[in-house]
């Protein structure tokens, strides 16, 4: 069944919002007020206002009509919105024609469900690993007061760790679920680095790691001369530091700024890998690379006697 509404593009001949025209010599005179007629339309099923916004296009006109006293034209509107009614005035032709209009609007209307809105819950939520820094931004796509100031579905409660959810059942449950997605304790990492220099075989090192040093630089042997290792979070926006104390050899820090962490392949992108000397200050290199799991890295060397340094990480169970 058509709603009413619809015959506003269905009914283009009744469109009448052209300036009205002067009579032509052949026409009938301008009509009079006595010739005119007036009657009210209060409709039963539909708000008022909506159907005086429809019947504006289509039914809506300005008449000239002749004031017999004066011998003038006045120029009034057929249509009116009058308190809970349509005030229609015009030519008995057309009143009738228009008054049935109405009704049938009307009519249609009394047949077409309206849907009803879906009731709003409340729900909290208490976020587990996400800051409430975190939490604003994963939600800013959901809170509808980005789109309509006047209408907010997700509040922050002052001081405390909550969210306060105002929406649909079928909407909350959207951003439960995505909530419960995200937030989870980030994937950790231990990283081991390793300070190596070429000598006589210390014993405590892996047979891979010497095995690919002897590769690389044609040494029999090495030895370490210091270890350090750190336990991190993959998404680390601090960035990560393992201090290195060589003895003789010097103090070093290995100053790390992680990537995207890939869990699929447990790899892990280091943007920055930077090795500084605490005794002078000195940065001895920089680079940046991709450390897979389980595997020694070779980061790079320094001195004239090579000082290695050697990264490995391991994925750590959440």
């Amino acid at each position: 069944m058509i709603h009413p509404l619809t015959l506003l593009c269905a009914a283009p001949l009744l469109l009448a919002s052209q300036e009205p025209q002067e009579p032509s010599k052949d026409e009938q005179p301008y009509p009079t007020t006595d010739q005119l007629l007036m009657r009210a339309f209060r409709p039963k099923h539909i708000d008022v206002h909506e159907l005086y916004g429809v019947a504006r296009k289509l039914i809506a006109r300005d008449l000239l009509l002749l004031d017999e006293e004066s011998q003038s034209t006045l120029r009034v509107s057929n249509l009116q919105l009058l308190g809970n009614s349509l005030l229609l005035y015009d030519l008995p032709g057309n009143l009738v024609r228009h008054y049935d209009l109405l009704a049938a609007m009307d009519a249609e209307a009394a047949d077409t469900p309206v849907p009803t809105a879906e009731r709003v819950v409340t729900q909290e939520y208490r976020p587990r690993y996400l800051s409430m820094r975190a939490l604003s931004e994963v939600l800013s796509p959901f809170d509808s007061s980005r789109r309509d100031p006047s209408r907010r579905n997700i509040e922050y409660v002052r001081d405390r760790p909550v969210v306060v959810i105002h929406d649909t059942r079928p909407a909350v449950d959207e951003i439960l679920a995505f909530l419960n997605r995200l937030d989870v304790p980030s994937p950790q990492v231990l990283l081991t680095c390793h300070l190596v220099v070429p000598g006589e075989s210390s014993g405590d090192l892996p047979a891979e790691l010497t095995e690919d040093l002897a590769r690389l630089t044609g040494a029999g042997g090495f030895r370490r001369v210091a270890v350090g290792m750190v336990r991190t979070a993959v998404d680390s926006q601090s960035g990560v530091s393992i201090r290195l104390d060589a003895q003789q050899a010097g103090t070093y820090e290995l100053q790390l700024e992680l990537g995207p962490f890939d869990e699929r392949t447990s790899t892990l992108s280091l943007v920055s890998c930077s090795l500084v000397s605490h005794d002078d200050g000195g940065t001895l290199f920089r680079t940046s690379t991709t450390l897979e799991s389980g595997v020694y890295t070779v980061l790079g060397a320094s001195g004239a006697e090579p000082l290695f340094v050697v990264l490995h990480g391991s994925p750590l169970a959440r």
